[in-house]
């Protein structure tokens, strides 16, 4: 009994899943380059600020979906560094907004 009752809950979630994803129509928001370079330059001055090693250089790569910190993706670091970036970006969209 225990085990239909969680067969149905998993089949409502996905029916739901399918639900949102159905009113997307393929659309995304977009940014222009301006926004994202100004954006860029707020989390470089930040990391700026912080001391992060080689942080002369960062912009927003739109086929990564994620931030190039002086031709390094992000993504490339250690976890440590990785988590200070994306404090920084956090930071960033902050101060930003």
């Amino acid at each position: 009994a225990r085990l239909e009752k969680l067969n149905v809950q998993k089949e409502e979630l996905l029916k739901k899943e399918d639900d949102d994803d159905s009113g997307n129509d393929g659309q995304r928001a977009e940014l222009s380059k301006h926004v994202l370079n100004q954006f860029s330059l707020t989390v470089q001055n930040i990391l700026q600020a912080w001391d992060f090693p080689d942080a002369e250089n960062v912009y927003f790569d739109e086929d990564q979906k994620d931030f190039v910190i002086n031709g390094k993706p992000r993504g490339s670091r250690g976890k440590g560094l990785r988590a200070i970036t994306h404090a920084a970006v956090t930071v960033g969209l902050l101060e930003f907004c």
